[in-house]
């Protein structure tokens, strides 16, 4: 499965050994990255979204991944979520812990069309109380499949998949398109277009526009924020969400 080393292999054995590597694609966006980490990384981010007088805020979530695999990376999430309603009280607690592997199913380094994919399995345990809006209250499952191509120094990269909420009607199709550039060894700006919908009422959708920038301060950590507004909300009420995150290789 894993050829010769390609531009993404190349960026976490650089860091591994300390040498200056590319930032590598995709993190921080609904399209993630389309190869499995071959590093230790531990992530904390910060997430907000607002809809009119609602706040929703995920701080502080915390995140460890690590390459079970070459080709096989595995990963846990887990937050803490705060939701400020005006028409109700200001409710705080731990939100659902999200259990993740992804495999590495086509390598850029060994196909003629130059393409990473990867799929991915994600399992959200119900951890958070459903009925204050911090969990979904019953395990759901996460089925993307993601993948990017390289160019100079542009990327471009998509992701198709669903979710199921166990016992719920709520199934989910998910889809999402991304573009980055690297501006010298340590910047990289990105614009995605991302949306979902309810797989039997396709009309409850919500499509976001999402721009990112991501810096490398140093040769092991990375920081990004990106900023997102809704196209198409489900209720017709426009959304803004706003993410920041800080990661470090081991």
């Amino acid at each position: 499965m894993i050829g010769r080393l390609s531009r993404h292999s190349v960026c976490a054995a650089a860091a591994i050994v300390g040498v200056d590597a590319p930032p590598c694609f995709g993190q921080g966006y609904t399209v993630g990255g389309a190869r499995p980490s071959q590093v230790q990384k531990v992530k904390l981010h910060a997430e907000l979204a607002v809809a009119n007088d609602r706040h929703v805020a995920s701080l502080p979530k915390l995140g460890f991944a690590f390459p079970a695999r070459p080709e096989l990376e595995i990963g846990i999430d887990a937050q803490v979520r705060h939701i400020d309603d005006r028409s109700a009280e200001r409710i705080t607690g731990f939100g659902d812990v999200e259990l993740k592997a992804k495999y590495l199913i086509a390598d850029a380094a060994n196909n003629r069309l130059g393409i990473d994919a990867s799929a991915e399995l994600k399992i959200s345990l119900p951890i958070g109380d459903a009925r204050h809006g911090l969990g979904e209250g019953q395990p759901a499952i996460k089925l993307p499949i993601t993948f990017s191509r390289k160019q100079g120094a542009w990327e471009f990269g998509g992701l198709l998949g669903g979710q199921l909420v166990y016992r719920r009607d709520k199934a989910m199709l998910v889809a999402g398109a991304l573009v980055t550039r690297e501006l010298g060894g340590k910047v990289k700006v990105g614009a995605e277009i991302a949306t979902e919908m309810r797989a039997r009422d396709r009309a409850r959708q919500e499509t976001m526009a999402n721009f990112g920038v991501r810096y490398r301060p140093g040769r092991r950590s990375e920081i990004f924020i990106i900023a997102g507004r809704s196209l198409r909300s489900r209720d017709g009420t426009p959304v803004a969400k706003f993410k920041l995150g800080f990661e470090l290789v081991l």
